[in-house]
């Protein structure tokens, strides 16, 4: 639903920004190029009367088949007088105070809107939930000509509260081509931080895409197929990572001495850069559920066996950790036990009995212990080499 956009006291200033507030004055782009002809130099289809349009057909388009989204860029923001000329009204392209970025800003379609306005801003929506590159062209309100030395990537797109505008983030490739304003963009999009796509959604989404490819038909697929590009389209991902201890990671390999801790099978190749035996190191419960960076909770595990516990039906490591499917609270209970099972382990250590945890998985709780000296501690299973998965 389209929501009528609401007059109220904007976090930025086009019409008035000072020399002391807007970045330094701009060399002036040379409008040299009709809107059309614009856009065809840049691959997008020519647009007509409409300010930005795809490499496709927008039906296409909402069929996933683009590639590139052209946008319009004015120099100017602008209404219409009585003799429908355009009359400028301040800058449109805005610096932030803050960090210095440039952004430009579009309204929502108001009520009874202008149909180009619905498709511009309906386009760019549709853009940015595909992960299409969007580029921008500077296009002078003047002369309503178009500048290819002026063009602009956008990787980023915010929204005002209640989505009353877009913000789109603004990276020169060349000369700006205008002066700009300037623009508390945190204080306009009510505190938000840039949105670019997260990595985990990019790989989430592909396999989902892959499950719907192999539901349809041979013919289906080699239709596609013969119709798809060769070379994929570059995503600007973000993602966010743990700062890891190198000792644990070190040690488990070292506690491992070449053999996989799971299956027992030595580890399948030497590594290119110093020749150690090649071994994953795994999280018995995942570092985004609540586990522990500990060598406690960490494995040595060969390239089959990590597979197996992040994509296997069933694990023989632990915790399944298949698309996260365990909740905080259960990591924490499942760090407990774990916890638990090392103070066993110490125990019979302190007891003179050599204990080498192996990871066995009784209903992906209860690790086993194998005792090389042959007797089993409490409620632990012993097993020896080459037995404790039942893998040869």
């Amino acid at each position: 639903m389209l929501r009528s956009t609401i007059r109220r006291q904007p976090a930025y200033s086009s019409a008035t920004a000072s020399p002391q507030s807007s970045m330094a004055a701009q060399s002036q782009a040379a409008f040299d190029t009709a809107h059309n002809e614009a856009f065809r130099a840049l691959g997008a289809l020519a647009p007509g009367q409409q300010w930005s349009a795809f490499d496709v057909s927008r039906d296409e388009a909402r069929a996933g088949r683009a590639k590139l989204f052209v946008t319009t860029i004015w120099n100017f923001n602008s209404s219409r007088d009585g003799a429908g000329k355009r009359v400028r009204e301040g800058r449109a392209i805005l610096q932030d105070r803050m960090d210095g970025t440039l952004w430009y800003r579009m309204g929502c379609p108001a009520e009874n809107p202008r149909k180009t306005w619905v498709a511009h801003w309906t386009g760019l929506q549709l853009a940015f939930e595909q992960g299409l590159p969007v580029v921008g062209v500077l296009k002078d309100v003047d002369t309503g000509r178009c500048s290819l030395g002026s063009l602009f990537d956008c990787p980023t797109m915010l929204y005002e509260p209640e989505e009353q505008a877009i913000w789109l983030h603004l990276v020169p490739r060349g000369d700006v081509g205008c002066d700009v304003g300037v623009a508390d963009v945190r204080a306009a999009t009510g505190g938000q931080a840039a949105r670019p796509l997260e990595a985990e959604r990019v790989a989430a989404d592909f396999q989902a895409a892959v499950a719907r490819a192999a539901k349809s038909t041979e013919e289906q697929r080699l239709d596609r197929l013969a119709r798809a590009p060769q070379v994929p389209r570059r995503l600007t991902v973000t993602s966010t990572a743990f700062a890891r201890n190198a000792d644990v990671v070190a040690q488990v390999l070292f506690r491992a001495g070449g053999y996989c801790e799971c299956c027992r099978a030595r580890a399948p190749f030497f590594r290119r850069a110093d020749g150690s035996p090649y071994l994953e190191v795994h999280h018995r419960v995942q570092l985004a559920v609540g586990g522990h960076d500990t060598v406690e909770n960490a494995i040595a595990v060969c390239p089959n066996c990590h597979r197996e516990a992040h994509f296997g039906a069933s694990s023989s490591i632990g915790v399944p950790m298949t698309d996260l499917d365990i909740s905080p609270e259960e990591g924490r209970r499942q760090q407990d036990l774990i916890a638990a099972e090392e103070a066993e382990a110490k125990r019979l250590q302190a007891a003179g009995v050599e204990v080498t945890v192996l990871l066995e998985s009784k209903d992906n709780e209860v690790l086993a212990v194998w005792l090389r000296s042959g007797v089993p501690p409490r409620d632990f299973e012993a097993r020896p080499p080459g037995e404790a998965s039942g893998k040869s």
